[in-house]
């Protein structure tokens, strides 16, 4: 018996679906309207990712020490034994990569960041769980096989073909034949950390079945909404092809040009604030001498009143001096008359 937790349900002879063991669970009960049969064998509709065997969903044991049942998974059916046994295996399955792939199969949007690289926005058309790619040197099962929408940048979308191949460190890689069988028709690959965030381990400690949706939902809104990306690397190399080499020349020499024009057009916009922040510390000076003149101006005026009132009260001054001499004349000489001149006023 082998342990697995996705498989392959086959809906039709062309559509298929890839499901977890729980889901497949709750699709064969009562509640979920017995929509898959896996009994008997030749009935049944659910194969194994890697070997293409049928398997059926098993409930995972209780365990007694913590009271808690272990994962679901998927196993092969009595009496039939996998080919991979003793054989390493492509997926290596852990509660990290179980996470990881259901956050990711049916993300809308979602950040790549190489260390040394500007992150890159990716929006898939669609996320192929679990693909089968046929390469020179054998088959490969790609955890992601990403049909791309659109990049932002633009240009990066045809650098890619329009698809990349999304691996997690949790699973092995496909040997190094088998990357440049992938490199050969133009699937980049880049590989993920499958790790939780630093938030996830304080606030969880650990993935569990009784934590396993929230800590879902928390992980796509981390990597849908918010700024977080996806750092990793490219491990084999990006083999544009012919048709999508010419796309992204030109549409990354108009993304360089368009880049230098914002710079150039930042440059202007922080020239023309400089002037403008220069013309106002000029006009802020001119307001200021403005106001030392004006009040310049008013003590002046008020310096000119008192100046003009001065010289109107001189005028007066020496217009009472005036008749006060002639006054003063004027007793002197009747002082000097005689009384005889006083009495008949003849002086």
């Amino acid at each position: 018996m082998v342990e697995k937790m996705f498989a392959k349900w086959m809906k039709s002879p062309t559509e298929f679906e890839v499901i977890s063991a729980t889901k497949a669970l709750f699709l064969k009960s009562a509640k979920g309207n017995a929509r898959l049969v896996t009994s008997p064998k030749e009935k049944g509709t659910l194969f194994d990712v890697e070997t293409g065997l049928q398997v059926l969903p098993i409930t995972g044991r209780l365990i007694k020490k913590t009271g808690r049942r272990a994962p679901n998974y998927f196993a092969y059916y009595k009496g039939e034994d996998s080919p991979l046994k003793g054989v390493s295996h492509q997926i290596e399955w852990s509660m990290e990569l179980q996470l990881f792939m259901q956050v990711f199969e049916g993300i809308d949007k979602f950040q790549i960041e190489e260390w040394d690289k500007l992150p890159i926005f990716v929006i898939p058309k669609h996320m192929k769980i679990f693909e089968r790619v046929s390469t020179r040197f054998g088959t490969v099962i790609l955890k992601f096989l990403v049909e791309i929408d659109h990049t932002l940048p633009y240009s990066q979308s045809y650098r890619y073909n329009q698809r990349i191949g999304l691996e997690f460190v949790f699973s092995s890689l496909p040997n190094p034949q088998k990357l440049v069988g992938l490199s050969e028709l133009g699937i980049p690959v880049f590989q993920v950390q499958a790790k939780l965030s630093e938030w996830t381990k304080r606030d969880y400690d650990e993935i569990n079945d009784e934590n396993f949706e929230e800590i879902k939902e928390e992980l796509i809104k981390t990597f849908q909404n918010r700024n977080y990306r996806l750092q990793g690397k490219f491990v084999n190399s990006i083999n544009t092809t012919p048709e999508n080499k010419e796309k992204y020349e030109t549409l990354k020499s108009y993304e360089e040009q368009l880049e230098y024009l914002e710079k150039q057009k930042k440059l202007k916009v922080e020239s023309i604030d400089k002037a403008k922040s220069e013309y106002q510390d000029t006009q802020d000076l001119i307001d200021q001498e403005k106001i030392k003149l004006d009040e310049y101006k008013s003590k002046n005026k008020y310096y000119e009143k008192l100046e003009s009132d001065n010289s109107s009260l001189t005028n007066k001054l020496i217009n009472a001096n005036s008749k006060l001499e002639t006054a003063n004349d004027k007793l002197k000489r009747v002082n000097n008359a005689g009384l005889f001149k006083r009495i008949f006023k003849n002086w």
